[in-house]
């Protein structure tokens, strides 16, 4: 496997935190991996931190982090296969034989000037994997790229298909799956977790038989809390329980384990085991604890209190009652209304300095109204339209107002005192014409322009004969 980065800049991370018993496995596991010559001490600028993922059947995996540096690989463009045409491959048959190639990116090899990219760090020093590692986001299509040259010409006719390290092998009858057999082991030899000639098979997380496939049990469980691999799923899902710690501390605890021995041949007093851990008195199902995990429990039991939710609650509420709640509430509630109150006087106070008593007009009384809007060519036009008669008193000094002849503003509408005065006309001789318009001139203005209006006809009279 050769790997390409976009850039030179090297991605570093520092090892995590472990519980010790997980700091055990780490060396066993990188033992291993020493003595099979899978990885290498490294002196790499590029390091990653280790992870455990938890496997199907309850162990753990030690993968590496490598999410940093995934971002900055150049993918591989091989096709994975697709789980759906795989399993059409297999509607045909009636009898299969699984295969899971064992250690199977273990058979890889990643090129040597592209090793340093594959380095991490545990708590004890930095490595680096001679052959392709867990996590790398180009590991399943180079993995897939090697099977597919391996048994090139066994996926081509037919007589096994492969996804990724698992293989299955469909035929008719069990005389066929057995010359089919022979021939793919003769290819490869090294297999675990295998089923020979059976009519249904799990594979890829569905149960195959008689042409059919249907999910798995496991794979609607609530409790498949797990990842088969890092290179597989884009998220990581860890799990750190309680009882896992518990079950690998009393793993290495000199007298859990003889309890358990004997508990394997013969009854001990009252102890007993469930799921893997040592329990004592069957009634009230006491867990025996080792000393290597006495502070986290203490720890644990003070975090999530020595009562269960409903008691706590129940016993919170026996003693905060809902009228103790209610009174500081009721406080709480008045001390706002006072605050709100007292900004509010403020607040009238400062508006009230500068304001003005409003001038009270009467019902037929001539005004004038102010123009509220503005535009183009308008601010040499009078401020102010007029005359208006108002019509209507509508409280809180507002007026509903009508026209009054013919001049510019809004034929009828509503305003405040603010926005009004009294109306006075420019000059005496419109004032006389507005005051005739408007019904209101006297009767002596109304005789003398009478007068006046007779003088001009006669005139006219005179000059036509």
């Amino acid at each position: 496997m050769k790997i390409t980065l976009t850039d030179d800049i090297p991605t570093y991370q520092g090892p995590c935190r472990m519980h010790y018993v997980d700091k055990c496995i780490v060396e066993q596991q990188i033992g291993k991996w020493l003595n099979e010559g899978i990885i290498q001490s490294s002196t790499s600028n590029y390091a990653s931190p280790v992870v455990f993922v938890q496997k199907k059947d309850g162990s753990k995996r030690l993968c590496c982090d490598y999410r940093r540096l995934n971002l900055k690989i150049m993918r591989d463009n091989f096709p994975m296969p697709i789980i759906d045409d795989v399993l059409e491959r297999l509607q045909s048959a009636r009898v299969f034989t699984t295969l899971d190639l064992e250690n199977g990116f273990s058979h890889v090899p990643v090129e040597r000037n592209s090793r340093k990219f594959t380095s991490f760090v545990t708590h004890s020093g930095q490595y680096e994997f001679r052959f392709v590692p867990f996590g790398i986001t180009n590991s399943p299509a180079i993995f897939s790229r090697f099977i597919f040259a391996v048994f090139r010409e066994y996926i081509q006719d037919g007589t096994c298909v492969a996804y990724m390290d698992d293989l299955i092998i469909p035929s008719k009858d069990k005389k066929e799956g057995i010359n089919k057999l022979r021939r793919v082991l003769g290819r490869a030899a090294e297999w675990k977790r295998c089923q020979f000639l059976m009519e249904t098979v799990e594979f890829l997380g569905y149960v195959v038989e008689r042409g059919t496939n249907r999910p798995s049990e496991h794979r609607s469980d609530s409790k498949m809390r797990h990842v088969d691999a890092l290179s597989r799923v884009s998220c990581l899902l860890l799990e750190d329980t309680l009882h896992d710690r518990l079950q690998q501390a009393q793993e290495v605890d000199d007298w859990v384990r003889a309890v358990v021995k004997v508990l394997g041949h013969a009854e001990y007093e009252d102890f007993y085991v469930k799921q893997g851990v040592l329990y004592k008195d069957p009634i009230k199902e006491l867990i025996v604890v080792p000393s290597l995990m006495e502070n986290k429990v203490i720890r644990i039991a003070h975090k999530q209190g020595h009562f269960s939710v409903k008691r706590t609650i129940d016993s919170v509420l026996d003693e905060i009652t809902i009228d103790d709640l209610d009174k500081e509430r009721e406080s709480q509630r008045k001390e706002a209304q006072e605050n709100i109150a007292k900004i509010q006087g403020e607040n009238k106070r400062s508006f009230n300095k500068n304001r003005k008593e409003s001038v009270q007009y009467k019902i037929d009384e001539v005004i004038a109204i102010k123009r509220t809007q503005y535009g183009t060519a308008l601010k040499l036009r009078p401020k102010f339209f007029g005359p208006y008669k108002i019509k209507q008193i509508l409280g809180h000094d507002r007026y509903e107002v009508e026209k009054v002849a013919y001049h510019e503003g809004p034929g009828h509408t509503t305003t405040v005192a603010e926005n009004m005065k009294r109306w006075q006309p420019p000059f005496e001789g419109e004032c006389r014409v507005r005051r005739a318009e408007c019904g209101m001139a006297s009767l002596a203005e109304r005789e003398n322009r009478k007068r006046d209006n007779t003088e001009i006809m006669e005139r006219g009279l005179l000059r036509l004969r």
